[in-house]
């Protein structure tokens, strides 16, 4: 009962310091209409960008974990508290909503609500013995052990002689760790457990917000049929191929949420400019999927063959040229990404661990 306890507080960590941040992002974009799941999908985004800032320079500068967390906490709390007062007014208000939001939704609520909890059960429980579990494991353990980030190699727990150019620049996986470290949670339970369900929660999230964008004068239950119609499909796909096998089965891993958070992400920002291309809101929420993609996974790469798919026919079709510098700083974490990756393959940039 004590380690439930302690995993339902660290869940409720992590949405309170995304509801946060999205919050106050919220309040100084100030043209976004507020909902709390909205709020939370944001913060989700500018979490994990923030995380990604101030770990990788850390990691290169070979500080220890215990910093870092020193740091990222003070300035999580700092954020928390932040959106506490500017927000507090906007969260009682959307209490005042929740008997409309219900009669809107209907039972659909109650059935949307299942199929979530059956995921977020699924993929806790699901078991994965992969080289891909054992490297999330073994990243968030020796950094959580060994007070280091990402020195050690995850597979043999002896120290690194260089960082590995594949991994390095993508910190998600030292997340864990730092969460790990701040709570007290077991890193493997960290890793497996409650960020497979976060990510299902988040995934979940965004289908919806998808709904909403796709049905924007109909009821919320359109919405909710969305998702529930994505999960029938996903259930029936068992494919390793395919995103539904990431969904239910490897959700903790990068690759996961790429193809289940970043890449519909990136589907939502291109319905908003297919429906007002003077949107300018939608390069600030592509250009935080990008960097979010970035922390997750050295595939990131494919996110810009995403955004060009979607993005640059709006652009040409409209003749909105004028978009396509926005369209570039948009995918710029991934052209800095790139940059990086390639002057370390060249040895241009050391990465030897002293």
């Amino acid at each position: 009962m004590t380690k439930l306890l302690l995993i339902g507080a660290v869940l409720f960590l992590h949405f309170l310091v995304f509801l946060s941040l999205g919050t106050l992002l919220m309040k100084f974009l100030k043209k976004e209409k507020f909902s709390v799941s909205f709020a939370v999908l944001l913060g989700y985004f500018c979490y994990f960008s923030i995380f990604e800032l101030l770990c990788l320079p850390m990691v290169f500068l070979q500080t220890s974990l215990t910093f870092f967390s020193y740091v990222m906490t003070a300035l999580l709390g700092a954020a928390v508290i932040a959106a506490c007062v500017v927000g507090m007014r906007t969260w009682i208000g959307q209490l005042k909503t929740i008997p409309g939001m219900l009669k809107d939704h209907s039972v659909m609520f109650l059935v949307l609500a299942a199929v979530v909890a059956f995921q977020c059960f699924f993929v806790a429980v699901y078991y994965d013995g992969s080289a891909d579990a054992a490297y999330y494991v073994g990243v968030a353990s020796t950094s959580a052990y060994t007070d280091t980030l990402g020195t050690y190699n995850p597979y043999t727990g002896n120290i690194l002689k260089s960082f590995n150019v594949r991994y390095v620049f993508s910190c998600y996986p030292l997340h864990n760790a730092f969460v790990a470290a701040v709570t007290g949670v077991p890193p493997i339970v960290q890793a497996k457990t409650i960020m497979a369900v976060v990510n299902a929660v988040i995934a979940n999230l965004l289908y919806y917000q998808i709904g909403c964008r796709l049905f924007p004068k109909r009821s919320r239950k359109y919405a909710d049929l969305l998702v529930l119609f994505l999960f029938v499909i996903n259930i029936y796909c068992n494919s390793i191929y395919l995103p539904a096998s990431f969904l239910f089965l490897r959700l903790y891993e990068g690759k996961s949420v790429l193809a289940n958070i970043i890449f519909p992400m990136i589907l939502y920002c291109s319905i908003r400019l297919y429906q007002d291309e003077r949107d300018k809101l939608v390069w600030v929420y592509l250009f935080l999927c990008s960097l979010t993609a970035v922390t997750f996974s050295g595939s990131s790469f494919l996110t810009v063959f995403g955004c060009s798919a979607v993005m640059l026919p709006v652009i040409l079709l409209r003749r909105r040229f004028k978009l396509l510098l926005s369209w570039t700083v948009s995918i710029l974490p991934i052209i800095c990404w790139a940059a990086l990756y390639l002057l370390a393959k060249l040895q241009i940039i050391p990465l030897s661990i002293r």
